[in-house]
C-alpha cells in the first residue's frame, strides 16, 4: 500500500516490496476514472519511485491497471445504494418524495484536464456520465419507472479564474429547489470510500445547503468494502495479468487509453 502524500509513500511501498523479493509488481489505482490527477500523475509518481530505487541499485518493474469504473459489480453496488437511498427519501414523508432527483457527484477537475483525459478527450466526464446512466437504466428496469438524475461536482480548488467542471453540487441544489425538486439522493460515484472530503463536502456542506433550502437530503455510502466492488477490483487485476500474457480482452466501458 502506497500513497502520494502520506506514509507509506510510494517509494517506501516499493522498497518494502523489493525487500520481500518482488521484482515485478502490478499497481491498481483507487481512482476509478481517467484524468491527470487520478491516473497519469500516479503513474509519474510510480516512475519516480522506480528511478529512486534504481539509484540505490534496486531494480523493480511496475505495471499499472487501467481505470475500471464500468465493471458490472461496481454498477450493481451503486444501483442497490441508490435504491436504498430512494426508499430512505420516501421515509422522510410524501412531500419530500413527491419530486426527487438522483444527484451523482464526483470531484471536479479543470476543464483542460478533462479535455486531455482518455484517448479522445473528456473521458473523465463521459466516464462518470456513462456510469450514472447505466445505474439509472438498471434502476428503471427494476422499478418500471424513471427518476430524474444529474451529474454534478464538488471539491473545486485553485484559482477562481481557471474553468473547472460544473455545476458545483451546492449551486445545483439551489437551482433544483427553484425548479421544484422536493428531495435529493446524493451518490458519490467519483469516490470509493467515505473519507474526509466526502464527509465534509457532502455530509456537512451540501447537507447544510439542502437543509436551508428545505430539500430532503439522503447521501448514500460509497462502494467501500462492498464485496462486488472488491470482486471488480480482483477481476481488473486478473484481466491485466491475462493481457500481459497476450490474451485479448473485450473493451471496458471506461477506458483510459494507452498510457492513461
Amino acid at each position: 500500500w502506497g500513497n502520494r502524500n502520506w506514509h507509506p509513500l510510494l517509494t517506501e511501498a516499493l522498497s518494502e516490496a523489493h525487500e520481500s523479493g518482488a521484482r515485478r509488481v502490478v499497481a491498481i489505482l483507487t481512482s476509478l476514472y481517467p484524468s491527470w490527477s487520478g491516473c497519469r500523475q500516479y503513474r509519474a509518481n510510480l516512475e519516480d519511485a522506480v528511478r529512486e530505487l534504481a539509484r540505490q541499485g534496486r531494480e523493480i518493474e511496475v505495471d499499472v491497471v487501467r481505470p475500471f469504473a464500468g465493471r458490472p459489480g461496481i454498477i450493481a453496488a451503486v444501483v442497490d445504494a441508490v435504491d436504498r437511498g430512494l426508499h430512505e427519501l420516501e421515509a422522510l414523508g410524501p412531500d419530500v418524495a413527491r419530486a426527487p432527483r438522483v444527484v451523482f457527484v464526483t470531484h471536479s477537475i479543470p476543464l483542460t484536464m478533462d479535455q486531455a483525459s482518455g484517448p479522445g478527450g473528456q473521458a473523465y466526464r463521459t466516464g462518470h456520465a456513462l456510469t450514472a446512466q447505466t445505474v439509472m437504466e438498471a434502476l428503471a428496469g427494476r422499478h418500471g419507472r424513471r427518476h430524474a438524475w444529474d451529474l454534478v461536482y464538488c471539491s473545486r480548488s485553485g484559482s477562481p479564474e481557471t474553468p473547472w467542471l460544473e455545476p458545483d453540487i451546492d449551486d445545483h441544489l439551489a437551482e433544483s429547489a427553484r425548479q421544484g425538486t422536493s428531495g435529493v439522493v446524493v451518490v458519490p460515484i467519483g469516490f470509493i470510500s467515505d473519507h474526509m472530503e466526502v464527509v465534509y463536502d457532502l455530509d456537512t456542506q451540501a447537507a447544510g445547503v439542502a437543509e436551508r433550502l428545505g430539500l430532503g437530503f439522503v447521501r448514500v455510502p460509497t462502494v467501500g468494502t462492498d464485496p462486488r466492488f472488491v470482486a471488480a477490483m480482483a477481476d481488473a487485476l486478473a484481466d491485466h495479468a491475462a493481457q500481459a500474457r497476450g490474451e485479448s480482452l473485450p473493451d471496458q466501458p471506461v477506458s483510459c487509453g494507452e498510457g492513461c
